[in-house]
């Protein structure tokens, strides 16, 4: 018993003490403490009326990224195709600063109009920020400019990971 109470403590000592440093590291690197939300997990879906076209991306809250493709690129590849990334702890923090900048939680829920955007059909992202959870189904030209910019921040990782 006293070895999983002193598990646990430390543990979470563990845990606080990584929080502290991550605040630390952040402020090193310019950024408030309070101004992002501590942790962060993004699920984003491309989902297109032919199922081989279709994709998602999904960032943990530790930076880990994960591109599952369903359509593959050679008929030599297995699908769906799936590739794993890591995001720097600057490039996870600029991507935190820019959700947090697009205050996805004034977002509407929908954008849905008749100009499609060319090449999908919609978008669902998903934003965990600090235990809220905020779902945006997009599939039209016409959205935010905050919004749009996180998209192609998103849809830039994606290229990214190899």
């Amino acid at each position: 018993m006293k070895r999983v109470i002193g598990r646990i403590i430390a543990v979470g000592m563990c845990v606080a003490g990584c929080a502290l440093q991550g605040a630390r590291a952040a402020e090193d690197r310019g950024i408030a403490a309070g101004e992002l939300p501590q942790s962060m997990h993004i699920t984003y879906s491309v989902i297109d009326g032919h199922p081989r076209s279709a994709y998602g991306v999904h960032i943990t809250e530790y930076g880990d990224v994960m591109v599952e493709e369903s359509g593959c690129v050679s008929p030599m590849q297995e699908c769906p195709y799936i590739r794993v990334g890591r995001l720097s702890e600057k490039e996870f923090d600029q991507l935190k600063a820019l959700v947090h900048s697009a205050d996805v939680f004034s977002l509407k829920d929908e954008y849905i109009g008749s100009e499609r955007m060319l090449g999908w059909s919609s978008i669902k992202i998903t934003f965990t920020l600090d235990g809220r959870t905020k779902d945006i189904l997009v599939s039209t030209v016409h959205i935010p400019p905050n919004l749009n910019q996180v998209i192609h921040r998103i849809e830039t990782i994606r290229e990214a990971v190899q």
